[in-house]
């Protein structure tokens, strides 16, 4: 339990869920919760790594999915439907969508980094994780999307793959295309449509990269051959000549991408908030977790605001900005490592940015755990201190 600016509203994945997630999908222990709005407007949530309580044979999935028809999250999430072996079910095992050989060395998992809709088909990019290093670094084979016009049957879109330096050639994907020069920089993902465009931030593996802008064309989305890249000033295709270089011919490489955001920014999301009129930024790094604002999509970005450091909670990761709501609530879910499950958050975006809000008047169906006043002090420093206070902890199997 958390005062201030920011609350942790309640579990919504494993056993302290409300629709405990581990009785009704197997899903014990997850983590993630990459999100994106389907056709029909329902919440769909992709997780990572998966765990049941039991020992059958599938009881380790690379990555689940589930949705929701609820997208008023001030009164909580509750997860309604998963993908199990009979389609979208209320009841079942939620099944892997990404196949993985779960081989060490070679294909260990396969992790989703991004979602979004196009078009009425809907968009997961994931990582094929070839090893784990340590904490917050590990090595992938490449990254690709995967693509499903009703969230069931799921097509790699071989177009998408973008090789890693140094990949297997033994991963549930055969012949990876050729590793382009800068490859490396594309491996984790954030979608957001924008003027006529698919906009993807990428970062390399681990948690330690910075991230770079690239968009396509929506018509032609996910090709990665028609996506180009920001360079500071303009957008750039790879492979292209650069002007006035006739004589002694130079080439544009992937490596001439700028920084948007710099380093290190870990599971980035990024959406456009009708409160603010500006585009935030959602990330990891190695302080805490912290937000960006911008009028553009290719910045320049304000200053981190720390949402929640690691003093207050020490191994929360992977804010995912949920689909719906661009009030002055920001809604969004993320993870602990200790409880290895997903927590609906909250944060007042006008008391993290300062801005002077006003008074606020809480519904009474308003899910709070604490009283909702600033809990910064004298000398709050927002960009390095997140100002909360811990004033409880809450057990799930007291509830």
């Amino acid at each position: 339990m958390i005062k201030g600016h920011t609350e942790a509203l309640h579990l919504v994945t494993g056993p302290g869920a409300p629709k405990r997630t581990d009785h009704a999908f197997g899903i014990a222990g997850t983590d993630l919760g990459v999100a994106m709005q389907d056709a029909d407007g329902r919440l769909i949530l992709v997780f990572g790594d998966t765990m049941a309580c039991d020992s059958s044979s599938d009881n380790w999935r690379s990555n689940t999915i589930v949705r929701t028809g609820d997208l008023d999250y001030s009164d909580g999430l509750e997860i309604t439907e998963a993908l199990t072996r009979r389609g979208w079910s209320d009841r079942g095992r939620a099944i892997e969508f990404i196949p993985s050989l779960k081989d060490p060395g070679y294909e260990h998992t396969t992790i989703p980094t991004a979602a979004i809709t196009v078009n009425g088909i809907h968009y997961v990019d994931y990582m094929s994780v070839r090893s784990w290093g340590a904490p917050g670094e590990w090595e992938t084979n490449y990254a690709a999307t995967v693509s499903s016009p009703d969230g069931v049957t799921w097509t790699l879109e071989r177009d998408s793959i973008r090789t890693n330096k140094r990949s297997s050639s033994l991963t549930r994907v055969q012949n990876l295309p050729r590793y382009r020069d800068g490859g490396e920089q594309l491996q984790m993902s954030s979608f957001i449509e924008h003027d006529g465009f698919i906009y993807r931030f990428s970062t390399p593996s681990g948690r330690d990269g910075a991230a770079v802008l690239g968009r396509v064309p929506v018509a032609d989305f996910p090709d990665e051959k028609s996506f180009t890249f920001f360079d500071g000033e303009g957008w750039f295709s790879p492979g292209d000549r650069k002007p006035g270089t006739d004589g002694d011919p130079e080439w544009y490489s992937l490596k001439e991408a700028v920084a948007v955001l710099d380093r290190p920014v870990s599971e980035l999301s990024v959406a456009w908030n009708e409160h603010l009129g500006r585009f935030i930024a959602l990330y990891t790094t190695s302080n805490g977790m912290v937000l960006r604002t911008a009028e553009n999509l290719t910045g320049p970005w304000g200053t981190e605001r720390m949402v929640v450091d690691t003093g207050t909670v020490g191994d929360l990761y992977g804010g995912f900005i949920l689909p719906g709501d661009t009030g002055r609530d920001l809604y969004f879910v993320a993870t602990t490592w200790s409880n290895y499950n997903v927590l609906l958050m909250r944060t007042d975006l006008d008391e993290l940015l300062g801005l002077g809000g006003g008074e606020r008047t809480y519904r009474g169906d308003r899910i709070a755990r604490t009283d909702p006043r600033p809990a910064a002090g004298p000398g709050y420093d927002p960009s390095d201190d997140d100002g909360l206070e811990v004033v409880g902890v809450v057990d799930y199997r007291d509830q």
